[in-house]
């Protein structure tokens, strides 16, 4: 097996980063899922409902978070403001903290609604599903969907991509899915 791409989100549903190696730990590749923007009553944020979440790029190392747009850049603190607080996942609430005004103020300007940039502490247990875990209770999660590691083989690419194309048909805006969008 080859490992064409590693991409990683830092924050859910922000621009993501592609990378030639990756650290892996309990809760999948590192920096991955992090942070997530929530709107003020906690509920998490996706390019779902926020198309241009797309648009804002991040990066990390080791000192933390930095995001840019249209030319403005952010480089969040290391460590959050306010917490515990619950946010709204998939399953119901999971514990995080919350960045301060600063911060949130920079996110809500950017994509003109309000929200929250918050961080998973070390602390939380975001379970996996029992049925879906190696070792059931212990093995979590961050702020992804689901799973520590999200899989797609370059087969199921490009078969989507045939399928897609036929679907499309001479439609001069189709593109192909990349990789990275999953």
């Amino acid at each position: 097996m080859n490992l064409s791409e590693i991409n990683i989100y830092p924050v859910k549903s922000l621009k993501g980063i592609g990378l030639s190696e990756s650290s892996v730990d309990i809760r999948g590749l590192r920096y991955d899922r992090r942070w997530m923007l929530v709107e003020p009553d906690g509920q998490f944020m996706t390019q779902r409902e926020f198309p241009k979440m797309a648009l804002i790029e991040t990066s990390v190392n080791g000192r933390g978070l930095k995001v840019r747009f249209d030319g403005r850049e952010l480089i969040v603190p290391d460590e959050a403001e306010k917490g515990p607080v619950e946010v709204g996942m998939w399953e119901g609430p999971v514990n995080a903290a919350m960045f301060g005004d600063g911060v949130n103020g920079w996110f809500s300007e950017v994509l003109e609604v309000d929200c929250r940039l918050v961080t998973m502490p070390e602390t939380t247990k975001r379970l996996i599903p029992a049925e879906f875990a190696v070792k059931p209770g212990e093995d979590h999660v961050s702020f992804a969907d689901g799973y520590p590691f999200l899989l797609i083989g370059e087969g199921s690419l490009a078969e989507l991509n045939k399928r897609l194309q036929e679907t499309a048909g001479e439609t001069p805006a189709f593109r192909p899915a990349p990789m990275n969008r999953f």
